[in-house]
């Protein structure tokens, strides 16, 4: 087989990387990222080959990698809490899921202090549904 995507599929396995935003605060951040003369379209996986450049995201908060346990357990929380957040009441929705999950939080907390909390204690548990 020929198609490019599946010989880069073949020649990075495991080290496809995605650029994900910065996690402290709600995973914001442009469209896109250049690095390492590659592009990163945010939340599409990207192979790396470069040993260097690998060694380098695997460092940077703003990529995930495929595989990993975190990146897994990361993508369910990444959909559900901008959700709750957004709108009218979101500091509240999210103060009561903080609550029902066991997390604590101080009284003046902000919504992208408590959606991290919020997910670093998900992923911490490894609450993977």
């Amino acid at each position: 087989m020929t198609d490019e995507p599946e010989v880069q599929e073949e020649a990075t396995e495991g080290t496809q990387v995605r650029f994900v935003g910065d996690p402290k605060d709600n995973f914001s951040g442009p469209a896109s990222m250049s690095m390492f003369g590659l592009e990163f379209p945010k939340g599409e996986f990207v192979g790396v080959t470069d040993e260097a450049a690998l060694k380098k995201l695997r460092n940077h908060n703003h990529f995930e990698f495929q595989g990993d346990a975190k990146t897994k357990r990361s993508d369910e929380v990444k959909d559900d809490l901008p959700q709750i957040a957004a709108g009218t009441g979101g500091l509240e929705r999210l103060k009561e899921v903080a609550v029902a999950e066991g997390v604590d939080f101080p009284a003046n907390t902000s919504k992208p202090k408590l959606m991290e909390l919020i997910r670093q204690h998900r992923v911490g548990q490894g609450n993977d549904d």
